[in-house]
């Protein structure tokens, strides 16, 4: 089942822009508007998918109203150009159909993480002592954190654009951060050389360490078992994943803050982080 999820979030948007590009043939060589409906309903989904990579917002919520809102109006539409036509082209509703159902898959069954509420670490314990790597591939416990606030970002990888863009807006907290002595800690499976070079261009105080065998992300009942899409693989990518958690601990290691996403088109924002900060040490101001 979770290989066809990922399997559905690498093809759909290489669907809906063949969708796009036969149903705008088709409109221009039949002269006919009923192929406009196809194009209403997977176009934006297509936009959207662009602009999450391009933009990687940490989520897409303002974007949601205008693709559901496109959707209808290119079902709607579809059904008046079959109405008005004495020979229907059923293709146009196979289009049509195919966006709609995409569009629904993504948003109630890929972006869902559906997982117990009890799962995983929460506040008031203390973080159980987990072995990580550096850089360079030197063993690092999380022990070492103890004496100063941290924040552990388990993220899903230099693929996911929301994690990316993470970083952009950990870049303009950064001097709050600082003065509440935090310690921020990306986490993944893989070293990330684009998040590593982003968060040096954007000045984010930022450590990095691996978790190569997900070892840690089992201990914290973070796994999210084939949640890669499908293809990542051959770009070196392991095909399981973490669910996007943010972890924040005091300096004796306990835990303050979880937020494990329910949904992967949101993100914790840093504001967020400050106020929990704020709650465990107090700020230098």
């Amino acid at each position: 089942m979770k290989r066809i999820r990922a399997f559905l979030i690498a093809m759909h948007p290489l669907v809906a822009a063949a969708i796009c590009c036969h149903a705008f043939w088709m409109a221009v060589s039949q002269r006919h508007w009923i192929w406009l409906g196809p194009l209403l309903v997977n176009a934006p989904t297509l936009s959207l998918a662009v602009w999450l990579v391009r933009r990687g917002r940490s989520g897409c919520g303002s974007q949601l109203p205008v693709v559901l809102l496109s959707a209808w109006l290119g079902s709607a539409w579809t059904l008046l150009g079959t109405l008005s036509l004495d020979d229907p082209q059923p293709l146009a509703w196979i289009y049509t159909a195919i966006g709609l159902v995409g569009l629904a898959a993504c948003l109630l069954w890929y972006f869902p993480q559906y997982r117990e509420r009890g799962d995983g670490p929460r506040p008031g314990q203390r973080l159980p002592v987990l072995t990580f790597q550096d850089l360079r591939g030197n063993a690092v416990s999380s022990t070492s954190l103890r004496g100063a606030p941290a924040v552990l970002l388990f993220h899903r990888g230099d693929w996911c654009p929301k994690s990316v863009e993470l970083l952009r807006l950990l870049a303009r907290h950064r001097g709050a951060l600082g003065r509440r002595g935090a310690r921020i800690v990306l986490i993944s499976a893989d070293s990330d050389a684009r998040s590593c070079r982003m968060a040096d261009r954007l000045g984010v105080p930022l450590e990095r360490w691996i978790d190569p065998d997900l070892t840690a992300a089992r201990q914290l009942q973070l796994l999210d078992p084939g949640g890669t899409p499908l293809g990542l693989e051959l770009l070196g990518h392991q095909s399981d994943t973490v669910d996007p958690t943010v972890i924040i601990i005091d300096s004796l290691g306990d835990i303050r803050y979880v937020d494990k996403a329910g949904n992967s088109r949101y993100r914790s924002e840093p504001v967020t982080f400050l106020r929990v900060l704020d709650s465990a040490v107090p700020a230098s101001r």
